[in-house]
């Protein structure tokens, strides 16, 4: 018999805050009456968090051979429960209240038009975190009320599982950044909405969790980019945003080098490699 609720945390090198997120998950959980299963994919830390899963009950441990990147672990998450009611999406550095989950739950229920609802963000000191970002077709802005929007990131967010059903998983090539806004932008052209509640919050940890895997991820961001507007946007949006991004690019490098910043300047150069990879094959990436 399948569960009704699968929480998927993908995790990478950040134990101690994984930590905060299991035992925030396992107190919200209290306060639902359906069952679940809490799952943690592991994109092969080696900071002890295999350990530390070790020894908190209940807690499936999926742990990767290599950081295969955010959307791939996302993906081995959802399809270990594809037949739950819902699936929770959490990044390792947030933190639930213990009424999160049951007031998310209560809102698909209420509004049942909807496919998710992501929590809002704030700091530890209860501060808002900011979004505000507009592509075509797509708005990241935050509402002040209960409102129907298109677009739900996936640093807290309830989905009904049959989204994934409708309109497939997220786009594997996302290593960090953007398949939120991919998936969020395929639901929208499918006739797929999700529902906001300002007051159905999340603390996340923003800047301590993004930091530790920072060289592992600024290598892909102008690849990740291309390829979002490529895809979605056809070749005269990618041309616009290549002319923008070899401008910075070799901006950057002239900024690193009279700086002597050898570190920054080896990353911008994998990122540049990635990027001409990135155009070179773009036909034979694309799947979704």
């Amino acid at each position: 018999m399948g569960i009704d609720l699968n929480i998927v945390i993908v995790t990478y090198n950040n134990k101690d805050l994984l930590k905060k997120c299991i035992e925030s998950v396992n107190k919200s959980i209290e306060n639902v009456a359906l069952s679940s299963n809490v799952t943690v994919v592991d994109n092969a830390s080696n900071d002890g968090t295999e350990d530390l899963i070790k020894s908190i009950p209940n807690v499936k441990y999926i742990k990767n051979k290599s950081n295969i990147g955010l959307a791939k672990a996302l993906n081995i998450g959802i399809k270990s429960n594809l037949d739950s009611r819902y699936t929770l999406l959490l990044n390792d550095d947030v933190e639930l209240f213990p009424e999160t989950i049951n007031l998310m739950i209560e809102m698909l229920e209420k509004y049942s038009s909807a496919y998710g609802i992501p929590a809002r963000l704030i700091y530890p000191d209860g501060a808002p975190q900011r979004m505000k970002l507009k592509i075509i077709g797509v708005s990241k802005s935050i509402k002040q009320n209960i409102s129907f929007i298109n677009f739900a990131g996936t640093t807290a967010c309830l989905y009904k599982t049959s989204i994934f059903n409708k309109i497939g998983l997220f786009d594997e090539f996302y290593f960090f950044y953007n398949e939120d806004l991919d998936f969020s932008l395929r639901a929208k052209r499918n006739g797929i909405n999700f529902v906001f509640n300002p007051e159905i919050k999340v603390i996340h940890h923003k800047k301590k969790g993004r930091k530790k895997v920072e060289k592992e991820i600024k290598p892909y961001f102008y690849a990740t980019d291309f390829y979002f507007y490529r895809k979605n946007y056809g070749i005269l949006f990618a041309g616009i945003y290549l002319l923008m991004a070899f401008w910075h690019i070799k901006r950057s490098e002239k900024n690193f080098k009279r700086n002597n910043q050898e570190d920054k300047l080896l990353m911008l150069y994998r990122a540049k490699e990635r990027l001409k990879s990135t155009i070179k094959n773009f036909k034979n990436l694309v799947k979704q």
